[in-house]
């Protein structure tokens, strides 16, 4: 008989209300208790699924398997050195800590304790992304175009737009570039603006060159974010030597276009060439992206269970999860990947620094 997982969500804000709600509802895991600092909050979450409210982190330890911790961004490292330390898998929202040595303190207490760590980059569960990443298996990528533009918003007030939007299409595109074998960033440029009186970075643009080691074809990478633009895009393009794929996050669509060239009468191969384009759209699941990120950390650690009691049997927590999420592949987004992203955030910032004019 398969472990039912004991899980806690860490954080009763928006984010730890939807955690709250997924794991509440997925099979082979009990939601037994919600922590925040504030008891109240942490009780009426708690309470709606049957769990428990506390504000104490150490009502959990000996307790529970895993946790999912949403709290905020500068209590992860602290919040989730403890738990890997005492055993209890976890799965932090992005960003994994808010400094190189915190990111790297809680990849260490995970590979030490033996214990298990995830990180909450959604994006990459987008079934669009995944689509689109899965007929990329195989081809050349030569470049890619990543734009993310939002009207103003007060929800984040603390850091700039290059944590706050643009590292969700830099998780997506290091993953790409990196995924049949590691290659080194030698080029990157950035510029961004403040606006409407702010004191971060309200728009910015990178481009960025990737360098194959062996020697192949080089990836260079635009990316767009803004947070003060009058409408909302959030698009990818990748361009390989097969056709160009592009991802619309908002709509839930990914697209292959095909080009053709056929010589013109009279005209040499290459020359007065007309091109014709065939769209081919990719299908798409209509599955929730968080939805995906939990039940792909949750069948990780079922598995994990599985392996230490010699036992092959599955549990079955498939929740349309196909087409790009298979039950073998690993926990998800790790904490290798997640400050291999942030290194990428600080670099663009400390650019943007050095060349944008009287910041």
């Amino acid at each position: 008989m398969t472990k039912i997982l004991k899980a806690a969500v860490i954080g009763a804000g928006r984010m730890g209300s939807h955690h709250a709600r997924i794991l509440a509802s997925l099979p082979g895991v009990e939601l037994c208790a919600v922590i925040d600092q504030n008891a109240n909050k942490a009780t009426c979450l708690a309470a709606n699924y049957g769990a428990a409210g506390y504000d104490d982190l150490n009502r959990l330890i000996g307790k529970i398997d895993c946790a999912i911790i949403a709290a905020p961004s500068s209590l992860h490292a602290v919040i989730g050195c403890q738990l890997l330390a005492a055993g209890i898998s976890c799965l932090i929202e992005k960003p994994l800590a808010l400094t190189a040595q915190d990111c790297q303190a809680l990849i260490t207490t995970a590979k030490h304790h033996h214990t298990n760590l995830a990180v909450g980059h959604v994006e990459r569960f987008n079934p669009a992304f995944i689509a689109a990443a899965d007929w990329l298996l195989g081809k050349q990528i030569l470049a890619i175009e990543a734009r993310r533009m939002n009207p103003g918003s007060n929800r984040i007030l603390d850091n700039d737009v290059v944590s706050d939007l643009m590292v969700h299409d830099l998780d997506a595109i290091l993953y790409l570039v990196n995924r049949d074998h590691p290659r080194q960033m030698v080029n990157l440029a950035a510029l961004g603006i403040c606006g409407g009186g702010s004191r971060q970075y309200d728009q910015a643009m990178a481009q960025m060159g990737f360098a194959d080691p062996g020697g192949g074809q080089p990836i260079i990478a635009n990316i767009q974010a803004s947070r003060i633009t009058q409408y909302r895009v959030r698009d990818l393009t990748v361009l390989t030597d097969q056709g160009v794929v592009v991802v619309d996050y908002l709509a839930g669509q990914a697209k292959i276009f095909h080009g053709q060239s056929q010589a013109g009468a009279g005209a040499a191969a290459g020359a007065g060439a007309v091109t014709t384009i065939r769209v081919e759209p990719l299908w798409v699941p209509a599955s929730d992206p968080l939805t995906l990120e939990i039940s792909k950390f949750i069948g990780f650690l079922h598995r994990h269970e599985e392996k230490k009691a010699g036992s092959g049997i599955g549990i079955g927590i498939g929740i349309g999860i196909g087409n790009g999420i298979d039950a073998a592949q690993p926990i998800g987004v790790t904490g290798e990947e997640a400050l291999a992203t942030l290194e990428a955030v600080w670099a663009i910032t400390a650019k943007m620094n050095a060349s944008t004019p009287h910041h």
